[in-house]
């Protein structure tokens, strides 16, 4: 694949919306007609803060259904999703509201202002956020992904470094590995793929075996340690190991395999309709800029702070740069 792009900042829209609205203080904000605005506030302050402190040009990716080729894989592959989001806002919504019908309500407020503004807004049907952003990182000499996911951390490498908006910090590729004691990036997929994600469904590897066949982080990177180390034999070397957490995981090599395939982010395919999506969007939103209608849809739902025209130029001028570096 060409890389097309330098310096984009590839924003995960879905993942900050949904942390500002599940923070009790946001998703009680409402403008002056009564209506929720939390979500939408707290994630174009968000982008505001980091558009004025970096010259990376933005780019929002949002989900639009479920991955197919993951579901292809594992039918059951993040069932639990709308589940998880209820149960986090139970106490705190009324019994007549509905947060996804809220979260797709501020969500697409949010992607009509960004077009105003300049921004392009990235959403594919059967596809995820992550997956747009895995594909600009592919088309971009260098990137920025901005997200409070921490499974995106596997995208670092030496041109693409993880900016944590709502934790206000910055992962690279170094000193990543050094913090957490990886030998690479790899290693990390691959103690992910062992250990399963619960918030996108994905199972354990040795999940219902008895409890002495459990592999919980720290065994996971022992486990994938050694897949790294020893690529070719991995298998051998591990059933001369005595542990039963060896054994378990020994036992559901199926499993792990197929958690690979679903966490892994190299399995994302290179989609030359949505490449093409992509760079058509990125190319031409900024000239479909409008900052009239920008004031005055910040102005009803009481954005303040919001400086639309410091944006606007703004984002003429890193396309401008985009154009010349992608010509």
């Amino acid at each position: 694949m060409n890389r097309v792009f330098n310096d984009v900042a590839a924003i995960d829209g879905s993942y900050i919306m949904h942390r500002c609205m599940m923070q009790p203080n946001l998703w009680e904000l409402r403008n002056e007609a009564g209506e929720r605005t939390g979500g939408l506030f707290g994630f174009i302050r968000s982008l505001y803060y980091e558009i004025r402190n970096t010259n990376y040009f933005p780019v929002v990716c949002f989900d639009s259904g479920f991955s197919e080729f993951r579901l292809n894989i594992y039918e059951d592959y993040k069932n639990a999703r709308e589940k998880i989001e209820q149960s986090m806002l139970e106490e705190e919504v009324d019994e007549d509201e509905d947060y996804l019908t809220q979260y797709r309500r501020q969500r697409d407020i949010v992607i009509t202002l960004l077009s105003y503004l300049g921004i392009p807004a990235i959403k594919v049907k059967n596809w995820e956020g992550d997956d747009l952003i895995t594909l600009l990182t592919r088309l971009s000499n260098r990137c920025v992904v901005m997200t409070d996911d921490w499974d995106m951390v596997q995208l670092l490498d030496d041109n693409v470094y993880v900016r944590r908006p709502l934790n206000k910090e910055d992962w690279h590729l170094e000193n990543f590995l050094k913090e957490f004691d990886y030998d690479n990036i790899r290693e990390f997929v691959v103690a992910k793929a062992i250990m399963g994600d619960p918030s996108d469904n994905i199972p354990s590897v040795t999940s219902g075996l008895e409890r002495k066949y459990s592999i919980g982080k720290k065994r996971a990177k022992i486990i994938a340690k050694i897949i790294i180390r020893n690529p070719d034999n991995y298998i051998d070397v591990l059933e001369n190991m005595d542990d039963n957490y060896v054994q378990g995981f020994l036992m559901r090599l199926d499993d792990f395999e197929r958690n690979l395939k679903l966490i892994d982010l190299n399995y994302v395919p290179n989609d030359n309709n949505v490449i093409k999506k992509i760079e058509a969007e990125v190319y031409g939103r900024v000239q479909q800029s409008n900052f009239f209608k920008a004031v005055s849809l910040i102005r009803e739902y009481d954005i303040l702070d919001i400086n639309s025209e410091e944006i606007i130029s703004t984002m003429h001028m890193l396309s401008h740069n985009l154009k010349q570096e992608g010509e």
